[in-house]
């Protein structure tokens, strides 16, 4: 037997090298840093998905509350047309477009305008959309206080109307209830008005004036907010035609902020804004009734839906006192219009002054109008900031009205080679929506030389686009001097700037055979466009010589025909274009007289001695026969059948910076 020995064997056991253990943690981490990014991706797309989701949302209740009120209207937008029916329609178009806040941000050293532009995702902010609405099967409610109801009462009972109403019952609002109401939506920037007193004393001058908030400094609001008013239609709640009130000036009576009174309208600031009390706290709409008789303050009274036809009754409109016993038409209260609005519409001069000046109020509806905060002796304070606020974190609210005259130009581009619009080249279709409109119709092209073909007609457009449109083209060719200037005859002498909503008179033009006189003769006699018969002494503005003011307001209005029977002028007078109320301020207590100063001898705008010229059976005129349209007075501003507005609305999602829009049209012709 052979023996073998066993020799015991052992697993050699190999070390990992440093270069290996380096390798090993390196792939680790990049597994662990792939991981790190799938997840932080993954929770990316379910914020942005979810902030996607709630955006919508948003923008889908607020449209769908538009769109619903819009159907209940209980007007058509048809001024020439509208003597048979009750309440109203208006919009007004402010100087914005939605490339304004685009063209603010570039540098004005610049004769071509940068593509790098960080507030470009603003668009057009201050047009306001308002009319009267009849509900569906839920009626419209509000709040009014309940002192308002317990007078009435008290009125139905045979009682004396303050029987048991006190101090607080001026500060408790209660809920009523309305089948009709008057509804104006608009945009306000965000302001800090919410402090205790914030609206002022009603019995003195001084109104605080409104700021809103501007972190960054670029003169650009931080925030806008979209504000719904809903205004019920009450007349049943007056008593002998007034809501009631306590004379807050007679002995015993105590001076509390919560009556439902107007400050005396002989004050510019008392005619403006002289209501703010009363609106600050009643969900009612109402109307000053001047001249009352108390010398501090004038009653207010709730409308009725023919009530609401006039416009110096509506919400948020008031008369400029101007001359020594006349005022301007019934006009919006608005601010003055954000800086950057001059890059689209030169509407400055005094404005600049002070935001409290009147200047061109061509901004926004005036914050202290709309709900608020206020204070009372003995019972604290009452804080309705907000309840009216449809939606936050708004970029746009552009109201426009169609237009089916107005041409659509093939932009070349930059290569300058017209295709005609053909696929895959850089041809763009035109429309007053788009900052070189103008250009395309001076045949002007700062990218190329090719001269631009209609490509079609008719388009949603910004009331009064012929001034917008001019002003872009002048401020490219003056960057320094971005406020309004007086077009030379060679751009203004062209038909294609004259369409039912570009807001020039090419008749007036060459009648007037200067280019002062540019607007439509319904625009002036409408008196929402008020400016100097003589050219200003250098370009920046459109004044007027008579106290210092000037209106620049142009809206769409169903409007009204009691102006041609009331017993008062509305005209032009000496040295100015566009219509003021003749001695209106005589009926809130001045004992002027003004008919010294009218101009009986403008042929274009027909302004005629006779009061109520176009009623009257005679032919002022000698021509066209008795009371034909040019004998009137006044005009709605835009004399059409309008036959469908677009609403586009366009909200931010505040932590994502994620946008979204939507478009609302509304076709009258087809309802």
């Amino acid at each position: 037997m052979k023996l073998v020995s066993k020799r015991s064997s052992r697993t050699r056991q190999k070390a990992f090298t440093l270069v290996e253990v380096m390798i090993g943690t390196t792939v680790t981490l990049l597994m662990m840093a792939a991981l790190a990014v799938g997840f932080k991706r993954l929770g990316d797309s379910i914020t942005e998905g979810r902030s996607k989701l709630n955006l919508n949302e948003k923008l889908r209740s607020a449209s769908t509350i538009i769109r619903r009120d819009i159907e209940g209207m209980t007007i058509r937008p048809n001024p020439l047309g509208n003597s048979q029916m009750v309440g109203y329609l208006k919009y007004y178009d402010g100087p914005m477009t939605d490339y304004s806040a685009t063209l603010a941000t570039m540098n004005t050293s610049q004769t071509v305008p940068s593509l790098m532009l960080p507030d470009s995702r603003y668009g057009d902010t201050d047009d306001v959309l308002m009319f009267t609405c009849r509900a569906g099967v839920e009626w419209f409610r509000g709040k009014v206080p309940r002192a308002i109801l317990k007078a009435v009462q008290n009125n139905a009972a045979g009682r004396a109307l303050d029987t048991d109403i006190t101090l607080i019952d001026w500060a408790t609002p209660v809920m009523i209830s309305s089948e009709y109401a008057e509804i104006v939506y608009h945009l306000q920037p965000r302001v800090e008005i919410d402090d205790v007193g914030g609206l002022g004393d009603p019995f003195g001058s001084a109104v605080p004036v409104p700021t809103f908030n501007d972190a960054n400094g670029n003169g650009i609001p931080d925030e806008f907010v979209l504000h719904r008013r809903v205004l019920l239609i009450r007349p049943d709640l007056n008593i002998a035609g007034q809501l009631f009130w306590v004379d807050p000036t007679a002995a015993g009576n105590p001076t509390y902020y919560e009556q439902i009174l107007a400050q005396e309208a002989n004050t510019e600031l008392g005619n403006m804004l002289g209501m703010r009390f009363a609106h600050t706290n009643c969900d009612l709409s109402i109307r000053r009734i001047p001249n009352s008789g108390d010398a501090n303050f004038d009653v207010v009274a709730a409308n009725s839906l023919d009530d609401l036809q006039h416009p110096e009754n509506r919400f948020g409109h008031f008369q400029y006192p101007v001359l020594n016993a006349s005022t301007t038409m019934p006009i919006l209260a608005l601010t003055k219009s954000l800086p950057y609005a001059k890059f689209t519409v030169g509407c400055v001069g005094n404005d600049e002054v002070s935001p409290m000046e009147f200047g061109c109020r061509a901004g926004f509806l005036h914050p202290f109008l709309g709900l608020g905060g206020y204070v009372g002796p003995n019972i604290g304070v009452v804080n309705r900031i907000g309840q009216d606020i449809l939606t936050t974190n708004v970029l746009a609210f552009d109201v426009r009205g169609f237009d089916p005259l107005v041409n659509l130009y093939v932009d070349p581009g930059v290569d300058g080679t017209q295709n005609f619009g053909a696929y895959s080249t850089d041809d763009v279709v035109l429309s007053p929506n788009d900052p070189s409109y103008g250009f395309a119709i001076n045949n002007y092209w700062p990218m190329g030389s090719s001269v631009p073909v209609i490509a079609g007609k008719g388009a949603f457009v910004d009331l009064n686009w012929g001034a917008k449109a001019m002003q872009r083209a002048a401020y490219f060719n003056d960057p320094a001097n971005p406020a309004w200037r007086t077009p030379s005859a060679a751009e203004i002498n062209d038909s294609r700037w004259f369409t039912a909503l570009s807001g020039f008179s090419l008749n007036n033009f060459l009648a007037s055979g200067s280019t002062t006189f540019l607007f439509t003769t319904d625009l002036y006699k409408s008196g929402l466009i008020v400016h100097s018969q003589t050219p200003p002494p250098s370009a920046g503005s459109m004044p007027i010589n008579i106290s210092q003011f000037h209106v620049y307001q142009p809206s769409f209005d169903s409007w009204s025909p009691h102006y041609e029977v009331d017993g008062k002028a509305q005209k032009k007078v000496a040295g100015s274009f566009g219509n003021i109320w003749i001695n209106r301020q005589r009926d809130f207590g001045s004992s002027n007289d003004d008919t010294s100063s009218i101009d009986v001898n403008n042929a274009i705008q027909r302004s005629f001695a006779q009061v109520d010229s176009g009623t009257d059976g005679l032919d002022n005129d000698l021509l066209n026969g008795a009371d034909d349209v040019l004998e009137k007075e006044t005009s709605p501003p835009f004399a059409l059948n309008m036959p469908a507005i677009q609403i586009v609305l366009r909200i931010e999602d505040g932590g994502t910076r994620m946008v979204e829009q939507q478009s609302i049209v509304y076709d009258f012709v087809s309802q």
